[in-house]
């Protein structure tokens, strides 16, 4: 179940940044998520700032996947 459980949230996560134009037309006026920042981050000129919330994103999303990938082949060496 846990490989499961795994997947399904960083599946979550994944399409949790793909959904701006959603989050863009019914967020409210005072409410600003990460997706809504960095399209108008990004809309007026690429900073560093965008450029760090990328490499943070990517680096995230790599030990995410690492350590579901660590823990799955622990799971299957232990059934063996």
């Amino acid at each position: 179940m846990a490989p499961g459980l795994v997947a399904g949230a960083l599946l979550a996560f994944t399409l949790s940044l793909d959904d701006f134009v959603i989050t863009f037309f019914t967020s409210g006026p005072d409410t600003v998520t990460f997706p809504v920042k960095i399209y108008s981050m990004v809309r007026f000129s690429v900073t560093p700032e965008v450029n760090a919330a990328s490499a943070v994103l990517i680096a995230i999303t790599l030990a995410l996947t690492a350590t579901a990938m660590f823990l799955q082949n622990r799971a299957g060496q232990k059934m063996q």
